[in-house]
């Protein structure tokens, strides 16, 4: 559960800076 909760946290940390940059890693 750990491992799961944190491989999501990890990737919205990665994300959120992106997105709120205005270009996301799509």
């Amino acid at each position: 559960m750990s491992r799961r909760f944190g491989d999501r946290d990890r990737a919205i940390f990665l994300i959120i800076p992106f997105v709120d940059d205005g270009d996301a890693p799509v």
